[in-house]
């Protein structure tokens, strides 16, 4: 079969493999001419990504984000037009035996900063800065692909955050803070 009628999916030992499943069977994409089509783990579906690429051929299928394959190439999420229902997420399309699949989009996964009462009491500052810090996914797909293709460690990537993010870090802390660390990274 033609790349271009497969469906990728996650490996079948993975969690998700329920959801992409039961989510083809909703969608009818046999019907439509799909195949679904597992993957051996990650770099079995990253490297489907990265064939298509090279050959300039479409690729549709299930990922996730934040990645570095996100960030070097340039996809777009398919919005099934049906919400998010949660519950049914929950209750059927994760299970390997739903009966009776609906469309509805993976619901969105929060990822949260957590310290203790007693942290917060004492460091009022550091729980204000970590409870500003925000960005997006599609930022954070651009770094980590920098990341991977610099071979870079963590101080390298903080230094091109701080460098190229600017404009994202310098709401979360006051001005004299930005006035110090763009003065830090003059130094560096």
């Amino acid at each position: 079969m033609a790349i271009n009628n497969l469906f990728f999916s996650c490996a079948p030992d993975w969690r998700c493999q329920n959801a992409v499943t039961n989510l083809f069977n909703a969608l009818d994409l046999k019907q439509a001419g799909f195949e679904l089509t597992p993957t051996d783990a990650v770099t079995g579906l990253s490297g489907s990504i990265a064939h298509a690429y090279a050959k300039k051929l479409p690729w549709i299928g299930y990922y996730w984000s934040p990645t570095a394959v996100l960030g070097n190439y340039k996809m777009v999420r398919v919005d099934f037009n049906s919400g998010v229902d949660r519950e049914h997420f929950r209750e059927c399309i994760e299970k390997p035996n739903c009966k009776n699949p609906q469309i509805t989009m993976f619901p969105p996964r929060a990822v949260d900063t957590i310290v203790t009462l007693k942290f917060a009491q004492r460091a009022p500052e550091i729980t204000a800065y970590l409870s500003a810090r925000r960005f997006s996914n599609q930022d954070m797909n651009n770094l980590m692909a920098w990341k991977v293709n610099n071979n870079a460690d963590g101080e390298q990537v903080m230094a091109e955050f701080l460098n190229q993010y600017e404009s994202i870090w310098a709401q979360w802390v006051s001005p004299e803070v930005v006035a110090k660390v763009k003065g830090a990274l003059a130094d560096l």
